[in-house]
This record gives C-alpha cells, structure tokens and sequence, in this order.
C-alpha cells in the first residue's frame, strides 16, 4: 500500500524532521521547594527580571531549568508548586528536567511525626481527604521523574 499524496508531502517536508538539540549555554537549577510557593513564584520571578522567563514564563531557548526534587512536604502548598512546576514543564518541554527526590514518594508523603506537615495531609486538610483519591495519581507521577542526571562539561562527566 503506498502511503497518500499528503502524507508522503508531509513526510518529506522540514516539518517533520526532528528539531536539533543544541546543549543549553545557561543551566538552573531548583531545589528542595518543599512547598512553598512563595518561594517557588520569587525564583521564577527573578528568573523572569533575569531575562531567562519571558512574561509567558517560557524559557529562552539556550535555558534550561532542573529542578532537583522535594517539590512537596513541609509547606502548605505541595499541590501549587507540583501544578506550576508541571505547567513549566509543559510550556517548556525541551528545556525543563523535573527530578524526584526523596519526597516524591507516596510513603514518604504519609510519614506523621517530625515534620509540620506532610503532602498526604495537606491535600486532606485542603480538599476533604482527597490523598486517597491522589495518591494513585501522585504515584504514576513519581515514576516518571528520574532521579539522576548524567551531564558532560567539555571532557568531564558528572
């Protein structure tokens, strides 16, 4: 079967290569939010004044942001900072590395004692015992964040 006219076109057009990846001339790098929003929105702002952002919260393209782990936990916003740090990523797809760390874990999300707040409590406290329900979610989540990064500067791996 030979494939249609427009697909074929389509096909063979600059559209559908695949964009060249040029390493990043700028790396971020965001960690241990742990919740707290305020303090998520103040980096993103500064990037933004730092011309990193545009006013559209895209990076530039020789930016790119890694985020470190521990979005949730502690502070009373784990869901804000989960929701705007994926809505960056998705604005962001090429430029943006989300990676779990030890808080992005369901169990760990349930640990009582020796923190003010954790997420599974958050969400109960905030949405009438909704960790229940999110909790399957917050799980698929976790297993699409990697843990490690492999990069290269020049000769050097780290």
């Amino acid at each position: 079967m030979t494939p249609r006219p427009v697909l074929r076109e389509r096909a063979s057009s600059k559209e559908s290569r695949c964009p060249e990846w040029r390493p990043p001339r700028v790396v971020l790098v965001l960690g241990d939010v742990h919740g707290s929003f305020h303090s998520l929105l103040r980096n993103l702002l500064h990037m933004q004044r730092l011309g990193y952002l545009d006013n559209d919260f895209r990076l530039r393209p020789d930016v790119m942001l890694v985020g470190l782990g521990d979005y949730v936990d502690y502070g009373p916003y784990g869901m804000e900072v989960l929701w705007t740090l994926l809505w960056l990523q998705l604005l962001n797809r090429k430029n943006v590395v989300l990676l779990g760390g030890n808080h992005e874990d369901v169990g760990q999300n349930e640990v009582v004692g020796g923190m003010p707040d954790n997420f599974a409590m958050e969400l109960n406290k905030r949405f009438g015992n909704a960790w229940s329900r999110f909790k399957p979610v917050a799980a698929q989540l976790y297993r699409t964040m990697p843990r490690a990064l492999k990069c290269r500067v020049g000769d050097y791996e780290l």
